[in-house]
């Protein structure tokens, strides 16, 4: 008989939390809210894990079922039996409401069923074989006729291999062949293969060194593990083969899209607070965050009127000239029509650095008529924008710089993660009676062709996964930021040597013209430590990146001392 069996946890099914522990607190917290503890979340999460520790040492081999666990539990916690039971069942609610499959697996799980006899399923887990059994068939891994061994109620483990000595024992027929998938090194590779099964490795749903950032120490609030296993649970929906693209979807769940979503939740607070009813998303840095706002503004309750706006600075800075005639009556054409000047408070939204474009825009609506003061919402603003008044406000600007303020930081990347998949705005002409964009081109070729499709789909399954466990906002925008600024520069400052050759490849080019393209790392004529001297340095140099792709004593000596004179500094 031939055999193929699987691991179940983290392997098949993830859960929507980063870590097993978490889902202990927030079960403190839904315990607390429906009377059944006294204790905080914390608290609790600290006695079912004392618990289960109590339960293993009663039990001979350590092997325990949730029902033993929660018999050591209830004590500890004045539990009659009535509230035992619920809480258990509780557990198991939350538990069956947080796991998911992990999409390459289930395909996995079919293949097998096409090279083997018998598909089963080895767990080292507390939880009921047949609950285990209900998920896996909720999520199409688990057929009639497929078995699954737990530990808990075999008295034996994976991790100690009698689990497979077990497993073994229950078999129709002798097994002439046994392949066995898991993501433990040794519980699932190891051990198996001292008993003469072959073993493939699965581990890509362990948390990668973004999600563990992002999930914070255990003690760390509910909602920084959710945002953890979002990002995961989006990584690992990656449907793409091609090493570049995977690594831009990678790259879209962990960085780009934290990053959108706080700067976009970040604009609709601010927003309502100053009762502004519409924001015009300015191309074609605001495609990417438009998608994202309409995903999550009715979510997490927010009516406001979010748009696109065709605008740039080719479009926008000769009609506000002084002579700009023809072009600027065109410009106020479509301006007025998408309705700037129809008196419903709105602000503009773009990625920023010096507010130009927000100047520009307001010579051109006061030559049509409009009075009202401008408000922009920017990813960054370089310090000390002009002429601000407030009207500009800067998302990234709300925590201090400690070196990495928006004037030291790379513009050029986070353009690039906010690029469109359409030409720029040259201006705008009259078609059919109404006002349309004219554009460089139609479709972002260039763009198209590096992934920016695939960075934007990783965006936005990022979005999907993370508004699906988080009905409510997680709080203030600004902790939002300063858990996923955290992730952002240990991306930048730290990238892998894959990482920085695709980012660092992508062409980029600045000029409103568009016509000079250039890339994070260009090849560097003769010795890389030649570019330190600022005269010889490329344009928009990524240093970090060109570090990874490149040993250079010189390099890792020259950041060391920009970092800590940054730090110094603020």
């Amino acid at each position: 008989m031939r055999v193929v069996s699987f691991d179940v946890f983290d392997t098949l099914l993830v859960r929507v939390q980063a870590r097993p522990r978490d889902v202990f607190f927030q079960l403190g917290t839904e315990l607390a809210a429906h009377q059944l503890s006294s204790v905080t979340p914390e608290v609790f999460a600290r006695r079912r894990e004392e618990a289960e520790l109590a339960a293993r040492q009663l039990i001979p081999g350590g092997e325990v079922t949730l029902a033993e666990i929660y018999a050591a539990l209830a004590p500890a916690l004045g539990w009659d039996d009535a509230t035992r039971t619920e809480a258990s069942q509780r557990e198991l609610a939350l538990e069956s409401r947080s796991l998911k499959a992990v999409p390459a697996m289930g395909a996995r799980v079919t293949a097998a069923r096409t090279e083997a006899d018998a598909i089963w399923f080895l767990s080292d887990m507390y939880l009921p074989g047949a609950f285990i059994e209900e998920v896996l068939r909720r999520e199409g891994c688990f057929h009639d006729g497929d078995r699954i061994f737990v530990s808990g109620e075999c008295r034996a483990s994976k991790h100690r291999g009698d689990l497979f000595t077990h497993a073994r024992a229950q078999a129709a027929n002798p097994i002439t062949s046994w392949l066995h998938i898991g993501d433990h090194e040794h519980a699932d590779e190891r051990m198996p293969r001292t008993h003469g099964i072959r073993t493939e490795r699965f581990h890509d749903a362990t948390l990668n060194r973004y999600e563990r950032l992002a999930s914070g120490p255990p003690a760390a609030e509910n909602w920084r593990s959710l945002l953890a296993g979002a990002m995961r649970r989006a990584r690992l929906a990656n449907p793409n083969s091609d090493p570049a693209q995977r690594m831009i979807w990678d790259t879209g769940c962990d960085i780009v899209g934290p990053l959108v979503l706080g700067f976009v939740h970040w604009c609709l607070t601010e927003a309502q607070a100053r009762g502004l009813r519409r924001l015009y998303f300015v191309a074609r840095d605001g495609q990417l965050p438009l998608r994202v706002v309409e995903r999550l503004a009715s979510t997490w309750g927010f009516s406001i009127d979010c748009r696109y706006l065709y605008g740039s600075r080719q479009a926008w800075h000769p009609a506000a000239a002084v002579d700009a005639g023809a072009v600027r009556d065109r410009a106020i054409a479509y301006l007025r029509q998408q309705g700037l000047f129809d008196g419903i408070p709105w602000a503009m939204v773009d990625i920023g650095w010096h507010g130009n474009l927000q100047r520009s825009l307001a010579r051109v609506l006061a030559a049509g008529g409009h009075q009202a003061p401008l408000q922009g919402f920017y990813f960054g603003l370089v310090p000390d924008v002009p002429d601000s008044d407030g009207s500009m406000l800067g998302y990234w600007n709300q925590r201090p710089g400690q070196g990495h303020g928006v004037r030291q930081l790379n513009h050029a990347l986070w353009e690039i993660f906010l690029s469109a998949d359409h030409g720029s705005v040259m201006g705008y002409r009259e078609e059919s009676g109404r006002w349309v964009p004219e554009l460089r081109e139609a479709r972002n070729e260039r763009a198209l062709t590096w992934g920016v499709a695939t960075l934007q789909a990783a965006v936005l399954k990022f979005a999907e996964c993370c508004l699906e466990v988080m009905p409510r906002p997680p709080g203030a925008p600004g902790e939002w930021l300063a858990v996923v600024r955290t992730v952002y520069l240990e991306f930048y400052r730290h990238p892998t040597r894959s990482e920085a050759v695709t980012w660092g490849g992508i062409p980029f080019s600045d000029g409103q013209v568009e016509k000079d393209f250039h890339c994070l790392t260009p090849r560097i004529a003769g010795p890389l430590w030649r570019a330190i001297r600022p005269a010889r340095r490329p344009l928009y140099w990524w240093p970090e990146g060109a570090l990874a792709q490149q040993a250079c004593w010189p390099l890792r000596v020259f950041l060391a001392l920009r970092d800590l004179k940054r730090g110094i500094s603020g």
